[in-house]
């Protein structure tokens, strides 16, 4: 990885995550939909790469901000850092889909190098299909 991410590591999510679809995609998942055990909403963005592993942060987003950034009223850097939690996850994960690396990270210490654009608006160029129909 490019960035040396520096956060607390944990070794497995403190939840269960279902993957209910991608959002985004260009020549592979960009911006994915996942839900926890205990149904509340997340999103997984690509970040970051190397020989072994995708980097992807992970977040929580509430169904009333996942409808604001779908209709443009914020971007997707707005949904990462104005979070309703205190924090996020980075996740390594590997071609097998395996965890290999998880690191939490409080949102007040984003590292910016990861920061979305400031004009991620949502883009339907990029939509899937389950994008559409969610």
């Amino acid at each position: 990885m490019e960035y040396n991410l520096q956060g607390i590591r944990i070794k497995n999510l403190p939840f269960n995550l279902t993957k209910k679809g991608d959002i985004l995609a260009h020549e592979g998942p960009i911006l994915s939909h996942f839900v926890s055990d205990n149904g509340s909403d997340y999103l997984m963005f690509w970040v970051d790469q190397d020989k072994e592993s995708n980097r992807w942060l992970l977040f929580f987003v509430s169904s009333e901000n996942l409808k604001r950034y779908f209709n443009t009223v914020i971007t997707l850097r707005e949904l990462v850092l104005y979070n309703q939690k205190d924090f996020v996850y980075f996740i390594d994960i590997d071609s097998n889909v395996d965890y290999k690396n998880i690191i939490r990270k409080a949102v007040k210490d984003f590292p910016m190098e990861y920061a979305p654009d400031e004009r991620s608006f949502f883009n339907s160029d990029f939509a899937t299909d389950y994008r559409v129909d969610l």
